[in-house]
């Protein structure tokens, strides 16, 4: 029903880089194996029917999710627009008292709480520096239970994969600072 692939530390940027390149990464040739998926072939019979991407909660874990949604989206963005590709949060804060667990993906989310209870003395807090961290009633939790949102293909989703993997940094820098706008909804910005 489920399976899991475990990454072995950042994964490769494919922007820019031609198939016969990319299918010669060890992680890329494995992790293709394991979803049965191929380069230039349509994600038809996958072993799966979704792709979770579970990383840490942290920039480190971020970035390897993107790279996964650049690799993924390079070579089937179809996988997208059948909302086959969710991101599962994973808690970055754990705060325990008794047999109460209580799960925080976000440090505004704990600030928040934090700053609603009367004492911290009772509650056992434990910051979760990854996926590592996490004990087996954590991992059962997100994996049985996961809090997921679904990646979509927009009409901006190829040239934001080229804002950030690109070779080129100008438009990346210019995104960081602020002095381009990717994406533009009728009302508001989203970025």
């Amino acid at each position: 029903m489920q399976g899991a692939f475990p990454l072995r530390g950042k994964f490769v940027n494919v922007r820019e880089s031609i198939p016969s390149k990319v299918v010669q990464n060890k992680e890329v040739q494995s992790l293709m194996a394991a979803l049965g998926l191929k380069i230039g072939h349509e994600p038809k019979d996958l072993r799966y029917g979704k792709i979770l991407l579970y990383t840490d909660a942290d920039v480190d874990g971020n970035s390897i999710s993107a790279l996964l949604i650049n690799f993924l989206g390079k070579y089937w963005p179809e996988l997208f627009e059948q909302g086959r590709v969710l991101k599962v949060e994973t808690p970055l804060m754990v705060a325990k008292k008794g047999k109460e667990t209580l799960s925080f993906y976000s440090d505004d989310d704990y600030k928040e709480w934090e700053s609603k209870q009367r004492s911290l003395s009772s509650w056992s807090i434990e910051y979760k520096k990854g996926l590592a961290a996490l004990e087996n009633e954590e991992y059962q939790e997100i994996i049985s239970n996961p809090k997921t949102f679904t990646l979509t293909k927009d009409k901006d989703f190829d040239n934001t994969l080229d804002t950030w993997f690109s070779k080129d940094s100008e438009p990346r820098k210019k995104k960081i600072l602020g002095e381009e706008l990717i994406y533009k909804t009728s009302d508001k910005s989203l970025f």
